[in-house]
């Protein structure tokens, strides 16, 4: 079955939920019983890509970023390294980026938590060999 990824992150919260319950029965002068439960979510953060992310004039495609830290996520890509006469402008849910030589650049940055899909395109490439892009998220 697919589900979606807001469905995916539910589930696996009601799921920890229901496995870290922790019941507490009481009883009041009226002898009405209350129970008290506790759950913790753990943190769940994933950026998949609908299609390899390969830098071209005018190549294009979507990312879902999901991330439940409350703090907020980033959003990276990794790549090799550009040559001095290499270059490569991206643009990454409307910002326009202009790739780093060093092979890492900060994509996005969210202060809270989210769960979205995203478009990418490519503006002017310059390159002397393919670029790939690793998309990765880090957690705040």
């Amino acid at each position: 079955m697919n589900q979606s990824p807001r469905r995916n992150m539910i589930a696996l919260a009601s799921v920890a939920a229901v496995l870290t319950a922790a019941p507490a029965k009481a009883e009041d002068a009226q002898g009405a019983v209350t129970f008290q439960v506790r759950a913790t979510v753990p943190m769940a953060c994933w950026v998949k890509p609908a299609d390899a992310v390969v830098a071209g004039d005018g190549a294009a495609g979507t990312v879902v970023e999901a991330c439940n830290s409350a703090g907020g996520f980033s959003v990276w890509a990794s790549y090799r390294p550009l040559q001095f006469n290499e270059s490569a402008t991206l643009s990454y849910d409307g910002h326009q980026v202009e790739l780093s030589k060093a092979g890492q650049q900060l994509l996005r940055h969210s202060a809270s938590a989210a769960i979205r899909t995203v478009s990418f395109s490519f503006g002017k490439v310059e390159l002397a060999a393919p670029l790939v892009l690793a998309l990765t998220i880090q957690p705040i």
